[in-house]
């Protein structure tokens, strides 16, 4: 019914100047790459992402550890001085120069050759993985301690100042230092270990103090029964 009305006089004249109405041109027919070509273009691909990802992962490593040598130790106690806003500020920078290092990064590995570019009909410059970038991303950000440090203890100082307290306050407490030591999770961790070594000593020495208890008992009534002595001692 569609198709009717469109080929009618009156339709066609009514749609003349804006609608194209005449039938689509027949599409030419796609020619079917022969199997092994479609093979050997898929192992390109494949050794291209590898390539991609290498790259993509020493650069990372090469620039986290370059930022990092710029930036000084991470001190919890240096931060607890400084408001929660300011910390909060400090990282948004981070994050902004970690996202402007992986733009040039993206841009950069483009103009790096790759040596079977254009092999059986394979184009480099397709590959969805060379403008990810996220190989890079994740080297970037994972090496960088300062980085990883402060999002830590961000989360720390966040529950140390609105735990216990109302919204307001805790707002309140957002432009002034830290109320109580912040202590990082590996802080805690290693007190945690701490007190694991201290329960274990005194297990061994409860376990030593019984030990020498049934020895000295055992003694004793080897001297109080002589005869029960040598009877054991000739069976």
């Amino acid at each position: 019914m569609n198709s009717y009305i469109k080929d009618t006089t009156w339709y066609k004249n009514l749609t003349k100047g804006f609608i194209d109405t005449s039938p689509p041109k027949p599409s030419a027919p796609e020619k079917k790459m022969p199997v092994l070509q479609d093979v050997l273009i898929r192992l390109n691909k494949m050794i291209d992402i590898g390539f991609i990802t290498t790259i993509y992962f020493i650069m990372g490593a090469i620039v986290a550890n370059i930022v990092t040598g710029y930036q000084n130790r991470f001190d919890s106690k240096e931060n607890d001085k400084k408001t929660l806003i300011t910390n909060i500020f400090n990282l948004v920078i981070l994050i902004w120069i970690n996202g402007v290092l992986i733009y040039f990064a993206r841009n950069l590995i483009e103009f790096i050759p790759y040596p079977f570019d254009n092999f059986f009909g394979f184009q480099h410059k397709k590959v969805k993985e060379l403008g990810a970038a996220t190989a890079f991303t994740f080297v970037l950000l994972y090496y960088q301690p300062n980085l990883n440090n402060l999002m830590k203890y961000l989360k720390n100082r966040f529950d140390n100042t609105f735990k216990g307290r109302s919204f307001i306050e805790g707002i309140k407490l957002l432009n002034k230092p830290a109320l109580k030591p912040t202590i990082m999770d590996d802080e805690k961790e290693k007190e945690k270990e701490k007190e694991k070594e201290k329960e274990k000593e005194k297990n061994t020495n409860t376990n030593t103090n019984t030990n020498t208890n049934t020895n000295t008992n055992t003694i004793s009534n080897n001297k109080n029964y002589p005869m029960k002595r040598n009877i054991s001692n000739h069976y």
